[in-house]
């Protein structure tokens, strides 16, 4: 290996820019600490420097690992794109989505929403408006020619399980998920969004509930605390 550089996107903005570094005679490799994958990048060599183009999600994070390559290092070029592999068909997944919520202090409950939606601005149903817990949004949906599912935003940790076999954990943006290998017509998703406590620690302080069964030492949050976003907001996508 030559040189390290971690690049990060601290905003909630997809950014797309070149990168030119100060070092020649390499060739630029994309790798994801999550998973360990490494992707080589399309790139330039020229008067001293290696430039690529470089695309990063909201909030998304990688390595760009620089390895030595052999010969000289002038006007040198490697993995040219090709825009045709480039270009991405999608297809959004609508709702209805059932929702199981599975709480491990209160009872598991089951919704239908018509749409994704933040829980804490759901009106009228306290119990999900409070919720902290996993909960477990499922469909079929065809996937034949998709390769990736994009939850889109999420708050919480999310986990995608296909026809009941897990495909991976996500706890940050971007919420992709590989599909290769999929059996050809429907399949059953089922994605699961855990979510943090804040909220049901603030839904029991309310007044007039009974049963509280959450306690923190943290004595800020009380009942007129503000409530966080919370579950799948997607829009929830196929590539």
């Amino acid at each position: 290996f030559g040189e390290i550089y971690w690049l990060s996107n601290p905003t909630e903005e997809k950014i797309e820019t070149d990168i030119s570094l100060r070092c020649c005679g390499y060739m630029p490799m994309l790798w994801r600490a999550e998973d360990g994958s490494g992707l080589p990048l399309a790139y330039c060599g020229k008067e001293g420097r290696t430039s690529f183009h470089l695309a990063l999600e909201a909030h998304d994070a990688v390595f760009v690992v620089l390895v030595r390559k052999a010969g000289g290092c002038e006007d040198a070029a490697g993995y040219a794109m090709d825009e045709e592999a480039v270009h991405k068909t999608s297809k959004q997944v609508d709702g209805p989505w059932k929702v199981l919520f599975h709480s491990p202090v209160y009872e598991s409950f089951e919704r239908e929403f018509s749409r994704l939606a933040d829980f804490s601005q759901v009106e009228g149903d306290d119990d999900v408006r409070y919720f902290s817990g996993c909960a477990a949004y499922s469909k079929t949906i065809d996937c034949d020619g998709f390769r990736t599912l994009d939850l889109g935003k999420v708050y919480g940790i999310a986990e995608l399980l296909v026809n009941g076999e897990s495909r991976g954990i996500q706890w940050h943006a971007p919420y992709r998920f590989d599909l290769n290998g999929l059996p050809a017509g429907e399949n059953n998703i089922e994605i699961r969004i855990t979510t943090p406590w804040r909220n049901r620690l603030i839904g029991d302080r309310q007044p007039g509930r009974d049963g509280v069964r959450t306690f923190c030492s943290n004595t800020a949050i009380t009942a007129e605390s503000p409530l966080v976003p919370s579950g799948l907001l997607g829009p929830v996508v196929l590539y």
